[in-house]
């Protein structure tokens, strides 16, 4: 739940800087490097600790890429993929030995990331004293998450009113 909150929020932090973006003048929406100006908007430290992308449970092969084509080929082989074939499973490689910590400090970097993230959104917002203090001493990431969505939907809202202006005025 709380990876899937964190991606939530980096969301819609980048649909700001989108938003935002269609309301600066000096940006054109032809240009090249929007991704790139996209991310100079966002804090450095929001984009050091934004969440990965959601990885596939497996990789795509050359079969996943033609049975999604439609081709009848890409399925027979996914089934020889499936079976083997006459010199062993591919597949069935050596298990390499893995250090019996590794699991833990994974688990760990991300719990550490995801905290990390959710300071450097909350960064963003604009609060008061009491508000950061209250954020600061919030020991609950998925509390500091659900705040700045909170804090950032109505603000989202509201350029994207301004973007529907803007363009309704350019037509």
């Amino acid at each position: 739940m709380l990876a899937k909150l964190e991606r939530d929020v980096y969301t819609l932090l980048q649909q700001v800087v989108k938003y935002s973006q269609m309301l600066s003048p000096e940006v054109s929406s032809s240009d090249s490097t929007s991704q790139a100006k996209q991310q100079a908007l966002l804090p450095d430290t929001v984009l050091l600790y934004a969440p990965p992308p959601p990885v596939d449970s497996k990789p795509k092969g050359v079969a996943d890429y033609m049975i999604k084509a439609g081709g009848v080929a890409g399925s027979k082989i996914a089934t020889w993929q499936r079976m083997g074939s006459v010199y062993g499973n591919p597949g069935a490689r050596k298990k390499t030995v893995q250090d019996p910590y590794q699991m833990a400090r994974d688990l760990l970097a991300g719990r550490r990331r995801q905290e990390l993230f959710s300071f450097a959104a909350a960064q963003i917002l604009e609060l008061g004293l009491p508000e950061r203090l209250a954020l600061l001493e919030c020991r609950d990431t998925s509390a500091r998450l659900q705040f700045v969505a909170a804090a950032v939907q109505p603000y989202l809202a509201d350029l994207l009113a301004r973007v529907s202006v803007k363009q309704a005025m350019v037509k």
